[in-house]
């Protein structure tokens, strides 16, 4: 992702509270300056930013972030699709599978971990076919 990638989208998501409670997260009044800093934190190294967008509509509808640790080869996985028209398709796990084929494959990662909270039953969903 670049700091150009559909901040007022984000900004709609962070101000949703039924995107936002899954994560345990409040409703956020970020500013468009606030997303492209954030965003401009990912350095590609440690931390990652990944955007799933609807490739026919190519707009954007959720994200990963992935922070490494490089020493001991491990990844942890969060995901948000905060388009809800795309909630219950099955699409975490397709774009998770792509991303864990390539951290395993291409980016030297061991381990991979994702710690959705108790509540957040939309994950738990998610992670059970992934084992």
């Amino acid at each position: 992702m670049t700091p150009n990638d559909s901040l007022e989208r984000w900004i709609n998501w962070l101000n949703d509270p039924e995107v936002m409670a899954p994560l345990n997260n409040p409703v956020r009044a970020y500013r468009a300056d606030q997303l492209k800093a954030l965003i401009a934190s990912a350095d590609n190294q440690r931390r990652y930013l990944v955007g799933v967008f609807d490739l026919a509509e190519k707009g954007q509808i959720g994200l990963f972030q992935i922070e490494i640790d490089s020493f001991h080869r491990r990844a942890m996985f969060s995901v948000v699709i905060a388009e809800k028209s795309w909630w219950g398709k099955g699409l975490v796990n397709e774009t998770r599978e792509a991303l864990l084929d390539e951290f395993f494959n291409n980016r030297g990662i061991e381990k991979v971990a994702g710690m959705p909270f108790a509540r957040n039953f939309p994950a738990i969903f998610n992670y059970k076919p992934q084992g």
